[in-house]
């Protein structure tokens, strides 16, 4: 695939052909124009209950980041104590979504869609979207994280 190349298809409503010009990214991401926003990564059972800083999502060489939606879902328990963070930048990993507790997530069947912080950084190729727990949840406990955004 090439820079060239093209998606093609039929407009189901005119009947008319629709061409549009794709990029494959050396990470194998596709570039179609036109979508407001992607699915850019799933990680599931992200420890919550570590102070690790586990990677969310590492932006194509090619391209810079926006993020403009993170789905946190599936916590394998209440989620009462642990307060997290995610973001690009080394210790507070704050610069996309500030540290905050997700109570609302009791359990697997429930789901948040958690919004980046107003001013977020825009991140350059090669950076890598991490999460912080600065408050451990103090037992055993994991979620599954969906990130969304634009490449620029």
């Amino acid at each position: 695939m090439s820079s060239s190349d093209v998606l093609k298809g039929i407009n189901p409503i005119t009947g008319e052909p629709i061409l549009l010009p794709i990029r494959m990214l050396t990470d194998g991401t596709l570039l179609i124009p036109g979508l407001p926003q992607m699915k850019l990564a799933t990680v599931d059972l992200v420890d919550l209950n570590n102070a690790a800083t586990p990677t969310l999502y590492t932006v194509p060489n090619e391209v810079s980041c926006v993020i403009t939606a993170i789905v946190m879902r599936k916590a394998s328990l209440s989620l009462t104590t642990v307060s997290l963070a995610i973001g690009w930048t080394a210790a507070a990993y704050t610069d996309v979504l500030a540290t905050a507790t997700h109570a609302e997530l009791t359990g697997p069947t429930l789901a948040t869609v958690l919004a980046p912080k107003t001013g977020m950084l825009i991140a350059v190729p090669g950076s890598v979207l991490k999460l912080k727990n600065n408050i451990l949840q103090g037992a055993a406990a994991t979620a599954s994280f969906d990130i969304f955004g634009m490449l620029l």
